[in-house]
């Protein structure tokens, strides 16, 4: 992995992190504060979906960090060609850019928060 790779992926690595703590934190979840019992059938499932976002938040940050774990340790076996590793990080950013702008929309949509 050449240098220009692995700051890509750092920057990406941060950037993933910013959207893990937003979509981890239950502060920010449909029917915060309120049991099962007392939502709505909408923040049920606006709930599911948060839920959804934050395990995608970790899975994309994972692999990041796992790329990166990967590839700055060169051991027999584990090292790629830099076309396949421009992939990954191409495939990677993708998610992460799209992750990003979930992110993005829900902080400026309005929160049913009771």
């Amino acid at each position: 992995m050449n240098d220009t790779q692995l700051a890509e992926l750092r920057e990406l690595q941060s950037l993933s992190f910013e959207a893990v703590k937003v979509d981890c934190d239950p502060r920010n979840w449909n029917g915060h504060g309120k049991t099962p019992k007392q939502m709505t059938k909408e923040e049920r499932g606006g709930r599911s979906f948060d839920l959804k976002n934050a395990d995608k938040s970790i899975s994309i940050f994972a692999r990041i960090t796992n790329i990166i774990n990967t590839h700055t340790k060169p051991t027999e076996g584990n090292i790629k060609e830099d076309e396949d590793l421009q992939r990954d990080i191409d495939n990677v950013k993708d998610q992460a850019e799209d992750l990003l702008k979930q992110v993005r929309e829900k902080e400026q949509a309005p929160h049913n928060v009771h």
